[in-house]
């Protein structure tokens, strides 16, 4: 993400491992110009001069979560969902939901501050004892404030039917404080 901050025009993804790297780029193209991959660089002089924001999250539930590659037919999954704001390297991690893969019930509250980067890709990625179960990223431009659902992708980048993450999204000014808001 920092080379196309900088300006790289073109770079080669390996895309036989799926690691964090190609799940930002999945983050960053997906949502723009009809996913087609190609995206203007944001330019400083058009970005108004903003107040550094906060994005307080929600993580509600989880729904129809897939048992993790190697799992036994009749082990039940402990999910947990690691959530991520890059660049910063913010990191926020839910409870691990003991014996309920199917629908596990979060209620994770996490506030993470939004910097004057042109560019955040926010990410979820579920575990389960640290075996990868699902995931999805997207661009903070494409995060819209209320209840949310986000579908989530397996490991290896192929889609899950109905699977995904129930989110509650709101966005607050620098000056005022997380207290204002409601909990999940």
């Amino acid at each position: 993400m920092s080379m196309w901050l900088s300006g790289v025009q073109m770079v080669a993804m390996n895309y036989q491992t799926n690691d964090t790297g190609l799940l930002l780029n999945q983050g960053l193209f997906r949502h723009y110009n009809g996913s087609c991959g190609y995206v203007l660089k944001p330019s400083i002089e058009l970005v108004p001069n903003r107040a550094p924001k906060r994005l307080w999250l929600c993580i509600c539930c989880g729904h129809r979560l897939p048992k993790p590659d190697g799992s036994r037919s009749s082990e039940v999954s402990s999910p947990h969902v690691l959530v991520s704001l890059f660049p910063g390297g913010q990191v926020s991690q839910t409870p691990q939901v003991n014996q309920d893969g199917y629908h596990p019930v979060f209620n994770h509250e996490v506030i993470l501050e939004i910097s004057e980067s042109p560019l955040h890709i926010l990410t979820f990625e579920v575990f389960d004892k640290g075996r990868p179960m699902a995931r999805s990223a997207l661009n903070l431009d494409a995060v819209r404030e209320g209840f949310r659902w986000l579908s989530l992708q397996s490991p290896q980048g192929h889609s899950i039917p109905r699977c995904g993450l129930l989110v509650k999204a709101h966005f607050q000014s620098g000056s005022r404080a997380a207290k204002n808001q409601s909990h999940c």
